[in-house]
């Protein structure tokens, strides 16, 4: 190596040293919020959730809970807490119905070679009783729901929808993601903006419209070839 190597060496080692003692101090920071409602017959659980992917499924008992994953990636404690500031988080019981509204100021703040690295991800958790009827919207995940006996809606415009064994008519909706359906016994309406859809044994009548992927349909009772469901439908 010559002196002049060595020289631009030495002008980039104060970066290298940076950077290696920030990529060390960086670590995933997490913490769970769980709240727990109890109930006594069927009811609605409405979800409005920002930046949150959603997994639903449902057992033999009364409670219904809700857990909250907050993971940042790359940071510390300090950075943690400052972005928990931007966070809001409220819960609601009335009778049997229960609401949860989350929300997150996500403009990303910070930077490093590895790109922002300060900002919140979001997990959410629900377990509930089986008879429940459920009103999901998220601005960034994908949504899972299996095992209903009960009506479902879900909205999402940042990720792809699964349903699996609901006794109910469905409503989901997608701006980015697929849709996968199997095994619903109701009315079921399925639209996405930007990829494909397939619906597996559907009792019930079915609409499927994506503006950018195919349609696989298999086992279905009756499909609604019209450009839009009957009022009734989804009233």
């Amino acid at each position: 190596m010559n002196i002049k190597n060595l020289a631009n060496l030495g002008l980039w080692a104060p970066f290298l040293l940076s950077l290696v003692a920030s990529t060390q101090l960086s670590a995933k920071v997490e913490d769970t919020v769980k709240e727990t409602f109890t109930t006594s017959g069927s009811g609605l659980l409405t979800l409005e959730l920002q930046s949150a992917g959603v997994d639903i499924d449902t057992y033999d008992g009364s409670e219904v809970s809700i857990e909250i994953t907050r993971t940042l990636k790359r940071g510390d404690q300090d950075d943690f807490d400052k972005e928990l500031k931007k966070f809001d988080l409220t819960f609601e019981q009335s009778g049997n119905d229960i609401r949860c509204v989350m929300t997150y100021d996500n403009k990303r703040s910070g930077w490093s070679l590895f790109g922002s690295r300060k900002r919140l991800n979001f997990k959410t958790v629900v377990r509930l009783p089986k008879s429940f009827d459920v009103h999901t919207k998220t601005s960034g995940g994908g949504i899972n729901l299996s095992n209903l006996e009960g009506d479902a809606e879900l909205r999402t415009s940042g990720g792809g929808i699964t349903m699996e064994s609901v006794d109910g008519n469905v409503l989901a909706r997608t701006s980015g993601g697929g849709i996968r359906a199997n095994n619903l016994n109701g009315d079921v309406e399925l639209r996405t903006s930007g990829r494909s859809i397939k619906a597996e044994t559907i009792a019930g009548k079915l609409l499927g419209r994506t503006s950018g992927g195919n349609i696989t349909i298999n086992d279905v009772f009756m499909e609604m070839q019209t450009s839009r469901p009957p009022a009734a439908l989804f009233a």
